[in-house]
């Protein structure tokens, strides 16, 4: 009999897929054509008392990245919010955050930056603000303190990967908003404060408020996919105010002289470090993609 289910955790030969009954079943995959990501909605079947994903429902959304041959990589599908959590301890990679932004915006996933560990202090405000004022939504999170009911709000309802740098408390985050301690805490270390990864495959995980969470993996590195660079320039949500009175339709906001967007950088009305962090960008996926 053919049953139905969502991929809530992917490895390589096979996914733990779970069904209208909240069941947990280990499935593997028809053929090589059936490569499942977490978040898929799936159907399989029962043969020999092995379970067997036969099809893979139509996505309604991806969230990916771009490997080093400039191919696609899928980190999870069906998704409605990107949840990007930065912290005091390991130091915000405000270019790495801006990458997370970008892709979140060409996806058009509603976007939510978490300041976590606030009980450790609350610098960067100013930076924070910056994105604010963009419209952005931020929120500030301390495990330590009881501070997540403001976080649980905007999961409500909402299919959301909680994405980030090592160490910056995402798992310690999904414990206490779900109150479960399946997701494994690491330490910081001590050498570099950079995180160790703890979480090592995504993994779909049901909690409070009709909220379902996919954490992934910590990382040091992402680069957003873009069929070209062209998508780098819708990626960064200000520029939109501007662009159209640059002089050249097709500019690229590099070179060309009587830029908008340079103009408006020059006058203070967008970040400087947003517009070198959008430069960096696109000259980054520019050299994939050659």
């Amino acid at each position: 009999m053919m049953a139905e289910g969502v991929v809530i955790s992917r490895h390589k030969r096979d996914a733990l897929v779970k069904n209208i009954k909240a069941e947990e079943i280990s499935c593997v995959f028809k053929n090589r054509d059936i490569s499942p990501i977490v978040g898929d909605r799936v159907s399989y079947i029962e043969k020999h008392n092995t379970f067997i994903i036969t099809d893979i429902f139509p996505r309604i959304s991806e969230f990916s990245r771009i490997n080093k041959k400039g191919m696609k990589e899928y980190i999870a599908v069906n998704i409605t919010q990107l949840v990007i959590v930065i912290s005091i301890i390991p130091r915000p990679d405000w270019f790495l955050l801006d990458k997370y932004l970008s892709s979140s915006q060409i996806n058009q996933f509603k976007t939510v930056i978490v300041f976590n560990k606030i009980d450790l202090g609350e610098p960067h405000q100013k930076i924070l603000n910056q994105y604010r004022s963009i419209g952005y939504k931020v929120i500030n999170t301390s495990v330590l303190n009881d501070d997540t009911a403001g976080l649980l709000t905007e999961l409500s309802n909402e299919t959301s990967v909680l994405i980030g740098q090592s160490g910056v408390g995402k798992s310690s985050l999904i414990n206490k908003l779900g109150n479960i301690k399946k997701q494994v805490i690491g330490d910081l270390s001590r050498k570099t404060n950079t995180g160790k990864h703890t979480t090592t495959t995504s993994k779909l995980l049901s909690i409070n408020n009709n909220a379902s969470i996919i954490d992934s993996p910590g990382v040091r590195s992402y680069a957003p996919y873009f069929n070209n660079t062209n998508e780098v320039l819708k990626g960064f949500i200000e520029f939109g105010d501007f662009e159209e009175s640059c002089r050249f339709i097709n500019c690229s906001h590099i070179s060309e002289p009587d830029c908008a967007i340079k103009k408006a950088v020059a006058d203070k009305k967008i970040n400087k470090r947003r517009y070198e962090n959008f430069k960096k960008l696109f000259n980054q996926i520019e050299a994939i993609k050659k």
